[in-house]
């Protein structure tokens, strides 16, 4: 992800892949309070498919990643865009809220970037 003014890192071969909204949520991501319905869905089943989609997964190494296990954005935020060299994390810097809203923004962002990276074969 960088572009001609950054330097080209060689990619490191441990990464892990962090869930910036933990799987186990429940323990410190309080829902908002109008965590009412969305449809069929409940606010629950809402985040709990957000969880596992590409706009709230990032790579970090194993040390940063275990360091923050289950934390919340708040203390996250600051380690990752510290600590991680990698211009996918770049994109937390300005993002100072994390939620559903902000996963599938991130999730969006990472497809226009997918769609430059590999475009669609032309009829």
């Amino acid at each position: 992800m960088y572009t001609a003014k950054q330097e080209a890192l060689p990619l490191p071969k441990d990464l892990t892949i962090e869930h910036v909204m933990p799987v186990k949520w429940r323990n410190k991501w309080p829902l908002p309070s109008d965590g009412g319905t969305a449809g069929e869905e409940t606010a629950d089943e809402r985040r709990d498919r957000a969880i596992h989609t590409f706009g709230n997964l990032t790579l970090l190494t194993g040390p940063l990643n275990s360091s923050m296990q289950e934390d919340l954005y708040q203390r996250k935020r600051p380690e990752i865009t510290a600590q991680s060299r990698l211009r996918l994390n770049a994109y937390f810097q300005t993002v100072d809220t994390w939620d559903e809203e902000a996963i599938r923004k991130r999730g969006l962002a990472l497809f226009e970037y997918a769609k430059q990276l590999w475009p669609h074969p032309r009829s």
